[in-house]
């Protein structure tokens, strides 16, 4: 367990926008070199050694973005500095620069909230939370999302740290609490953006379906939490607020 969970977006600049998917800018760059260490991080033997994908792809404003983590941030920092155009369907894009931006995670108590925008669709309704999910109403639909939600980043800090020492809150705000729903992923899907108490990479992917560019996240930004009535502890990974008992003279 490295307790490390640094991440660095690569912003392949085209000389027109880019139309094509996430999924597809991954074939296409595994077809470019199947044997590399670029490839077998993506889909081969080095990835079965990782729940969570150490090289991400997404596409942002037509924009083309590879996301590498840790170990896989200098694989990808020399692979996508050799990409010189991108052909999917017949259709080649130049790519003109090379720009690169890194975050870090923080898994730790801390006394702010971090507002995150979901930048592609967010896939938080598989087929079995699906089921469940069309027979809630309102307040009920909001708060079974902040669970998903709150799994999707414990499941990261699992991934990345060795446990939680804090309790991790979640609030989605989405544009609607009716799902989009893709058929080809029988998944429902959800844009907006949301606040939380954890400090993520930016351009990560969230949720299910993130081999297919779903779930980019981008820190909008970050506020102090007000101060707490009483003192706090920790037990058990729930914060406990304890009320201030009157002072008695001896």
């Amino acid at each position: 367990m490295t307790n490390q969970f640094d991440a660095t977006a690569f912003f392949l600049h085209t000389d027109r926008p880019f139309t094509a998917s996430a999924l597809a800018l991954r074939n296409y760059f595994l077809e470019l070199a199947p044997e590399s260490t670029f490839a077998r991080l993506i889909d081969g033997d080095l990835r079965q050694k990782f729940v969570y994908p150490r090289i991400q792809f997404t596409v942002v404003k037509q924009e083309p973005v590879v996301v590498g983590i840790n170990e896989a941030i200098e694989v990808v920092r020399e692979f996508v500095n050799r990409v010189r155009y991108i052909s999917v369907s017949f259709i080649n894009w130049s790519v003109e620069q090379v720009d690169e931006q890194t975050s870090s995670a923080i898994f730790e108590k801390a006394d702010s909230i971090y507002n995150y925008e979901l930048l592609n669709p967010w896939v938080a309704l598989t087929e079995h939370h699906f089921t469940k999910y069309k027979y809630f109403y309102g307040s009920e639909r909001t708060g079974y999302l902040n669970k998903i939600l709150t799994k999707n980043i414990l499941f990261l800090i699992r991934e990345f740290s060795e446990y939680a020492e804090f309790k991790v809150t979640c609030r989605v705000r989405m544009n609607g609490l009716k799902p989009m729903i893709d058929e080809r992923l029988q998944a429902g899907l959800f844009t907006g953006d949301f606040q939380t108490n954890v400090r993520l990479p930016d351009y990560i992917g969230m949720g299910s379906a993130i081999s297919r560019g779903y779930g980019t996240i981008r820190l909008i930004n970050s506020f102090r939490k007000k101060a707490p009535k009483g003192p706090e502890m920790e037990v058990n990974g729930n914060l406990i607020t304890t009320p201030l008992q009157p002072y008695q003279p001896k």
